[in-house]
This record gives C-alpha cells, sequence and structure tokens, in this order.
C-alpha cells in the first residue's frame, strides 16, 4: 500500500468512507422511502435542472462504475450543482428517450434509492405515477395523457368514442355533473338516458304537459342538445310545411289530443272543398287537395296537366274553354276535335283540298295558328330550297308523290349548261355531285380519285381533260410532266437516271424547291446545306460512299492538335466529331470517366508527348508528387496507401475524408482530434487508449481478473472495445 500513489489512497478512503455512512443511512431512509416519493417541500424549486440534485430527493445513487475524476461532471466544491457544459445523450446510453415534463425533471425523480429505474419504467406509467381512476380506464395512460403535463388531451374527441357523444351544451358542462367524483378521477359508468339528469325539466314541462301526454323519456325526439328552449317535433309522419309550419299544434290537435290524428288534406279542409269556385263537388273533384294545391296557400291552385301538357296558347286558355259545361272527365286530346272549324277554313294552302292530316300539330305549334312549319325530314330544305315556295316543288297544290330527283326539277339546267357542256361531256344528272343547295354558280366537283392539291387545284379543268374528254384522264405526273422532266438540268434528271416518279422529290406547290427524302443516308448539321455536287462528284448518285473518311480524309491527314495519324486515331469521325461542325470534338471517356477537376484538364496533361495509348489510370502514376509532399499529415511516413481515392475525390485535394471505423463522430470520443489517440504525428497506425483512460494499471488487472489473455496495452484494448463502448 505504500507504493500506491496520494491521490489514489485519498480517493479509496473517500469511498470508504462514503461506504459506511450509505450503510448507516439506507435502513433509515428504507421507512420513509414512502414520504420522499410524496415529498414536495416549500424549500423545494420546482424548476430544478434536470441533471442537478436536491437534498430533499435523497442520497445518490452509487458512483462506483462512474470515472475517479469528479471535476468531469461537478462544478468546484459543490455536490449538487453539475456543469453547464455536461451532457448526457439519455437516448443514445440507454435507449430511452426523455421527451416533454420528464426532460425537464432533474435525474433523481426517476434514479433514487427506490431501487433501479429500470425496474419501474418496465411497468409503463404505473411504476411511478398513481392511478387516480381505480382502473376504471385501463392502464394506457397515454391514451389521454401526454408527457408535456397530466392535463388530458382532446376529451371531447374521446367521448365521442363512447355511447354519449358530447355536442351543444353537453360539450360544456363540467364532467362531475354527470360523473360523480371526476374532480378525484373517477368516472364511473353514467346512465345516458336524458331523464335521469333532466327529471326536474320533465316535471316541469306544462306546455304542453309533458306527463299528462305520457311523454316522460326520449326528450330527444323533440329537444337538442343546444338548450331546452325551441323544442321541436320531427313531424316526420306528416311533414310541416308552408302555413302548415306556422299553424298551432292545437289547430289540429283539438283538445291537446295527439293521438290518432288524421292526416287526410279533407278532414280538416272539408268546408273550403265544399264552397270552392270550380264547384268541386259538381265537377266530382277529388278530395286530395294536394292534387291542386299546395301547403303555401289555397289561392293560386295549379293542377298536374301531366297527362296534356298545356303550352303556348294553350296555358293561358281559360278551363272553360275546353271543359265546357264544367265537365271535366272524358274530355278528348286530339286537336281537330277543338280545331276543326280552324282545318277546314285553310286556304293557304288549302287544307282540305289537299289532303292534310288532321294532324295539326305536324305542322303548327301551340304558340299560334300563323307560322306554321313543316318538319321537312323526308327531304331536308338546305340553301336556296330553304326560302322556296311550296308550289314550286308541289305544283298544282299537290303534295304527295314530288319526286327527289335533283334533274326533275332542273333538266332545263342540265340541258343548258356549256361551261363545261354537261350533256357532250357525259356527265351524270346527279347534280349533287358538283353543286350545291346555295346556287349553280361555284360548283365544285371534289376529284375524289385523284386530289387537286397545290397548284393542281387552281389549274383550269381543261388543262389537263384536253378536248373536254373527262374519262380515262392519267394519274401519272409524267403524263402531264414529261417536257418539264426533261428539261431539267440542275441536275440533270435524264442524264442522273432520275425516275419519272416526280412526287419523290416535288411536291403539288410547285417545281422550284424540290426536296429528296435523304431517308437512306441522312442529312443533318453541315450536311443538310453542302450542295448535292460537292459528295455526288460529276453528278453521279448512284454507289455514293457513307464513310465519314471518304470526303474527309484531308481532314484526318491535316489535324495536328492533336496528330491524329500520329496518335492512331481511328477513322471513323463520328466518334469524336458531329456533323455540325469539326470544332469542338468530344471523344466519350467511358473507359475512364473523367469528373471533378478531370473535367477541365488538358488531355496533353495526361496523355504525355501525345500519347494515347496504355495511359495507366492508377491516381498515383499522375499524383506521386502530392503524395509524396503532402505533411498534414505526412502520407508517406504515416504509411497511407497510394490509393489517393479512400480519402479524396476529383474535385481537389483539400478537406479528404476518412473513414474512421473506429466511431470518432457520436458517442464519448466525438470531437476529439487526431493527435489525442494518434500520440506520434508521424505514425497514425500507432494509437493510445490508455492514455486517455486514466485508469491504474493495478486496478485495471484487477477488473479484468477474469478476462483472458487481458494485456495493459492500448492494443489489447481495441481488440476487445473497437467500438469504444463497456
Amino acid at each position: 500500500m505504500t507504493d500506491r500513489p496520494e491521490s489514489v489512497r485519498t480517493a479509496r478512503a473517500s469511498r470508504t468512507a462514503f461506504a459506511i455512512v450509505l450503510a448507516v443511512l439506507l435502513p433509515m431512509l428504507a421507512g420513509c422511502s414512502d414520504e420522499l416519493m410524496r415529498f414536495r417541500g416549500a424549500d423545494v424549486p420546482l424548476d430544478v435542472k434536470p441533471q442537478q440534485w436536491w437534498h430533499e430527493r435523497g442520497p445518490v445513487v452509487p458512483h462506483d462504475s462512474f470515472p475517479s475524476d469528479c471535476s468531469l461532471c461537478h462544478v468546484g466544491n459543490s455536490w449538487n450543482v453539475v456543469r453547464d457544459d455536461f451532457e448526457f445523450d439519455h437516448l443514445a446510453e440507454t435507449g430511452v428517450p426523455l421527451e416533454g415534463a420528464h426532460a425537464r425533471a432533474e435525474c433523481l425523480r426517476c434514479h433514487n434509492d427506490r431501487g433501479p429505474a429500470g425496474t419501474f419504467a418496465s411497468r409503463g406509467c404505473q411504476g411511478c405515477h398513481e392511478d387516480p381512476h381505480r382502473s376504471q380506464l385501463g392502464t394506457s395512460c397515454e391514451d389521454c395523457h401526454g408527457a408535456q403535463d397530466w392535463q388530458p388531451n382532446e376529451q371531447i374527441a374521446m367521448h365521442s368514442r363512447t355511447r354519449f357523444p358530447l355536442v351543444g351544451a353537453h360539450a360544456g358542462t363540467a364532467c362531475f355533473s354527470c360523473h360523480e367524483g371526476a374532480q378525484v378521477g373517477n368516472f364511473a359508468h353514467t346512465d345516458t338516458e336524458c331523464v335521469t339528469c333532466h327529471a326536474k325539466d320533465l316535471a316541469k314541462a306544462k306546455s304542453p304537459d309533458h306527463a299528462v301526454q305520457g311523454w316522460v323519456s326520449g326528450c330527444d325526439e323533440c329537444h337538442v342538445p343546444t338548450s331546452w328552449a325551441g323544442a321541436g317535433f320531427r313531424h316526420d309522419a306528416f311533414p310541416l310545411v308552408g302555413a302548415h309550419a306556422a299553424t298551432d299544434c292545437a289547430a289540429c290537435h283539438a283538445s291537446n289530443n295527439f293521438i290518432g290524428t288524421p292526416s287526410d288534406c279533407a278532414a280538416c279542409h272539408q268546408s273550403d272543398y265544399d264552397t270552392a269556385e270550380p264547384d268541386h263537388q259538381a265537377a266530382g273533384f277529388p278530395t286530395d287537395c294536394d292534387q291542386c294545391h299546395n301547403a303555401a296557400g289555397w289561392q293560386g291552385a295549379s293542377f298536374d296537366h301531366s297527362s296534356w301538357p298545356l303550352t303556348g296558347v294553350h296555358a293561358a286558355a281559360d278551363c272553360q274553354s275546353c271543359h265546357v259545361g264544367g265537365v271535366y272527365q272524358g274530355t278528348p286530346t286530339t286537336c281537330v276535335e277543338c280545331h276543326q272549324s280552324d282545318y277546314d277554313g285553310a286556304k293557304d294552302p288549302d287544307h282540305a283540298g289537299s289532303g292534310f292530316p288532321t294532324t295539326c300539330d305536324d305542322c303548327h305549334g301551340t304558340g299560334g295558328w300563323p307560322g306554321a312549319f313543316f318538319d321537312h325530314t323526308s327531304w331536308p330544305l338546305t340553301g336556296a330550297h330553304s326560302g322556296t315556295d311550296c308550289t314550286a316543288c308541289h305544283v298544282g297544290g299537290v303534295y304527295q308523290g314530288t319526286p327527289t330527283d335533283c334533274v326533275a326539277c332542273h333538266q332545263s339546267d342540265y340541258d343548258g349548261t356549256d361551261d363545261p357542256d354537261h350533256a357532250a361531256a357525259g356527265f351524270a344528272t346527279t347534280c349533287d355531285d358538283c353543286h350545291a343547295t346555295g346556287g349553280w354558280a361555284g360548283a365544285f366537283f371534289t376529284h375524289p380519285m385523284w386530289p387537286l392539291t397545290g397548284a393542281h387545284s387552281a389549274v383550269d379543268c381543261a388543262q389537263c381533260h384536253v378536248g373536254g374528254v373527262y374519262g380515262g384522264t392519267s394519274t401519272d405526273c409524267v403524263s402531264c410532266h414529261q417536257s418539264d422532266y426533261d428539261g431539267a438540268s440542275d441536275p440533270n434528271h435524264v442524264a442522273s437516271g432520275f425516275p419519272t416518279t416526280c412526287e419523290d422529290c416535288h411536291s403539288t406547290g410547285g417545281w422550284e424547291g424540290a426536296f429528296f427524302d435523304h431517308a437512306s443516308w441522312p442529312l443533318t448539321g453541315a450536311h443538310s446545306a453542302v450542295d448535292c455536287a460537292q459528295c455526288h462528284v460529276g453528278g453521279v448518285y448512284i454507289g455514293t460512299p457513307t464513310d465519314c473518311i471518304q470526303c474527309h480524309q484531308s481532314d484526318y491527314d491535316s489535324t495536328s492538335d492533336p496528330n491524329h495519324a500520329a496518335a492512331g486515331f481511328p477513322t471513323d469521325c463520328e466518334t469524336c466529331h458531329t456533323t455540325s461542325t469539326w470544332q469542338g470534338a468530344v471523344f466519350s471517356h467511358s473507359s475512364w470517366p473523367l469528373t471533378g477537376a478531370h473535367v477541365s484538364t488538358d488531355c496533353t496533361q495526361c496523355h504525355v508527348g501525345g500519347v494515347y495509348g496504355g495511359t495507366p489510370t492508377d491516381c498515383i502514376a499522375c499524383h506521386q508528387s502530392d503524395y509524396d509532399n503532402t505533411n498534414d499529415p505526412d502520407h508517406a511516413a504515416a504509411g497511407f496507401p497510394v490509393d489517393c481515392l479512400a480519402c479524396h475525390s476529383t474535385s481537389h485535394w483539400s478537406g479528404a475524408t476518412f473513414q474512421h471505423d473506429f466511431p470518432i463522430t457520436t458517442g464519448k470520443h466525438k470531437g476529439f482530434d487526431c493527435i489525442d489517440c494518434h500520440t506520434s504525428p508521424s505514425n497514425f497506425v500507432q494509437f493510445s487508449c490508455i492514455d486517455c483512460h486514466a485508469h491504474s494499471q493495478s486496478s485495471m488487472a484487477s477488473e479484468h481478473h477474469n478476462v483472458s489473455n487481458y494485456v495493459w496495452t492500448s492494443s489489447a484494448c481495441y481488440m476487445c472495445h473497437p467500438k469504444g463502448k463497456e
């Protein structure tokens, strides 16, 4: 013992003394642990910081496993004040997050002499908090309470899950009004019948007297939970609308008799029926008044004349006009029954003489007799036909059997036409093939078998149909354009062997601006503006090669930046060049992708001397000098590997990042400087654990007495604690 340092002997003596004090105090404290649980003395502040201690909370938990350097947590000589910069990640270290009021509570609320906090935490809320509800609301406190405070959350919403949702005045009523004992957390089941709480209200209801009527239950049939005033019975069996809604109940329920009241109109309105104008009884009108009347009032009655709808002038006609003598039964619905005299007197045209049917509504509407319109659907009237007088086609007032062929009326027009001569040309007499009903002028033939487009649409018919011959005209372009083909010299169509299918290159818009679909070798970029003769030398269009080098051999041979021939570049130019221009060629560096700073590096910086074959891809091949000259840290001295990408990116050398297997971004080793563990600046392979973790060798040997092959070295520490945890 005499060999131990003074600080070690002092620390051991202090722990021994503290153990003796605990041995005396703990039996005394055991008898008053309940008092400690309930204690809230006047001198105990409610806002003690979570990591501090108050002497009234009892003795602290044993510190046997804590570091011996007390100043790591405590300030000066004050044991109940913890350093401001002290941090303890409760979630990371224990797996239990502290939220709400738990995060604000001092540590000894849970970690005290009652026993391990985990024992109580495993019981849930009941481990620390007494249940004032006497187990009536279950054990899941978090269903109603949050960690912020004990105030219940969403009481109204939660009550809606019960058999009695809180709405109206009920939502603003104190809980204890229905649940006796609610002030102390007792929410025993309560009867949901209205009369359970509202018996006094029932006894006071006299207008009408609820008790006399036998209305002693089901208050919600008339009342809503907003208030008792303004009760409204749901008159579903006989909805009250119009004047009925404003009528006093007693008007229908005589002597306060609410049972068996008839719902037939006549039961209340027999006298109205008997005195009605027209005489309802004499006319045999039914007594179901709602066929014509509504609940708004007797005046303005309207009969649903749906069996024969009243429209136009019929709607304004007096009932007696049709129902003569007040007879409403068996009235005929055919027009002629009322309008025979109108039919007989019609002279323009004479309906009877022309044999027109007596179904007046074929031509006339209910708006009035003038302006009759016949639906000429069997032969629709359009264009000039729509303005033609009927007798122009129906000669002599004959409307039956009129022919519908155009030539029946227009034979003279057909025979007299000479531009062109329809009869001589053998044109068909189906006039509507070329003419419309708008008029004879501007006739248009649709030319469906050979559509006229472009310049063809403006050509005179006789230019193609020579001599007025319209049958058998050829549709081949060359039949009209042989002279155009023969005279073409730029290029010479005949000499070049061009086909006579003119439409391959020309359109009907005009000969100029011909365009050949170069689909066999698409023209793009600068090629699209090159003159044909530049590739098709001497007017030869057949067998022209498509390889780039056939035209661009001189470009390949004369290129010096870089020298394509010397560098052995392939002659398939499109690998790097586009058809737009030679400048700005781009090589797809897919065998070794260029990223970061490599993208803007000149080719010759890696391909020295214009040599592009066999260039190495290892970083060190270009960056050996960067590796050798690095001194922060010295890569060579530290034995760093030469695969630079392990720490560096292609963007730049600065800001290299090493993937450290041992955790240094979280936990207790977070924020350490490299030199704290790698004590030899020139050798990062070496590290030290025992220089930071100031334990004596003998105490560690004692603690690891049952660990096989234990050695007091840093490498041994790392072998057992590769993640820095115990």
